[in-house]
């Protein structure tokens, strides 16, 4: 129950970890009635998993000292 909630079209959200998000939309809300959201059903959602590697490239020499010409 909102008692502040004014008058005029509202969404209301539902998210909770490991179910998908729930909407519904379009609500109007009047000054003078009880609005329900109805029934509020939430599917389980998709289990993710993810791994992230990272490393440092050790750091290559581009250029030599000498002229690189054998004698």
């Amino acid at each position: 129950m909102f008692p502040a909630v004014l008058p005029g079209r509202y969404t209301v959200s539902v998210e909770v970890p490991g179910f998908k998000r729930l909407e519904k939309k379009d609500l109007a809300v009047t000054a003078t009635e009880r609005v329900a959201a109805g029934r509020l059903v939430l599917e389980v959602g998709a289990v993710t998993e993810s791994t992230e590697v990272t490393a440092t490239a050790a750091p290559i020499q581009t250029k030599a000292a000498g002229t690189g010409r054998r004698c």
